[in-house]
């Protein structure tokens, strides 16, 4: 079960670091109607580290701009203001989360790579006009939807282990397996996280909600549907056990045609090793 020290944090969120100025900045830039590129750029160049991954993924081979974008305006130009604001924002919010050092690197490449794809299918779902009415935040719900993980990492790291051997062992999936050990999911515990710092509320329920069997907002009904298609669909995910619910269950329940989640399964496939790449540059540089 979760122990009593996590229970305490979560319950009176005790050390749990607050948001950055960062983060709170670009928070307050999502509940406005109209920014201007200069806005979001001041916003963001006061973060270095973040700055230079920025462009380290704007010159990845999924944008096709190799060794093209020299500085966050141009970065902002070519990627759009959205796109680069939903990255900004989860690096930073993850990395106020990532100070154990013993969370391996590779734990966190497949963090991100799991949640890229998401955020990714999310917006292809968005495309195929699924859940147009969450469109402006896709991308953003796909890559946080998952907060909760490494907050157990940090703050559960010891009960944790027994999460990992529940997996192996019970042929569990990872929400299970932690239902089981710990009491809650990461959902769960990501959902009191995103509550206590104010998150958007589409935002907030795709983070507490997508392993709801029906959610009730249609952010998380999106990301549940996304989330589904990467854990389906593509050979490369390492990032946690698939949940072995069969496309179809997404489909009944969402009433969804077959075709759409077969051609965006298709597409993400062609686009794994890119993606691949891409999250090779979201991880915190580590000195």
């Amino acid at each position: 079960m979760l122990s009593p020290s996590l229970k305490t944090k979560l319950a009176l969120l005790e050390g749990i670091p607050t948001l950055p100025l960062l983060v709170r900045k670009l928070l307050h830039t999502i509940e406005q109607d109209k920014f201007i590129v200069s806005d979001l750029e001041k916003i963001i160049c006061q973060d270095p580290a973040i700055s230079s991954r920025l462009l380290r993924v704007a010159n990845s081979s999924f944008f096709g701009f190799s060794g093209k974008v020299g500085t966050l305006n141009r970065a902002l130009m070519l990627l759009g203001t959205n796109f680069v604001k939903a990255l900004a924002l989860s690096m930073s919010i993850i990395d106020t989360l990532s100070h154990d050092q013993s969370i391996r690197k590779h734990e966190w490449h497949d963090y991100w790579l799991h949640s890229f794809a998401c955020g990714w299918v999310a917006q292809r779902l968005i495309q195929h006009g699924l859940f147009s009415d969450v469109s402006d935040e896709a991308f953003l719900s796909g890559l946080l939807h998952d907060l909760g993980k490494p907050v157990l990492w940090v703050y559960e790291a010891h009960t944790y282990q027994a999460v990992r051997e529940k997996i192996r062992s019970d042929d569990l999936s990872t929400h299970d397996a932690e239902i089981a050990v710990l009491g809650v999911h990461h959902g769960h515990v990501g959902g009191e996280l995103a509550g206590h710092w104010k998150f958007p509320p589409d935002i907030h329920a795709a983070i507490l909600e997508h392993h709801e069997s029906e959610p009730t907002m249609s952010a998380a009904r999106l990301i549940k549907v996304a989330d589904s298609v990467v854990h389906n669909t593509w050979s490369d995910n390492r990032y946690e056990k698939r949940d072995g619910k069969p496309l179809h269950a997404v489909v009944e329940v969402f009433s969804i045609r077959p075709r759409i989640l077969e051609n965006v399964g298709r597409e993400l496939r062609l686009w794994g090793n890119e993606i691949h790449e891409l999250s090779g540059s979201l991880p915190r540089i580590v000195r």
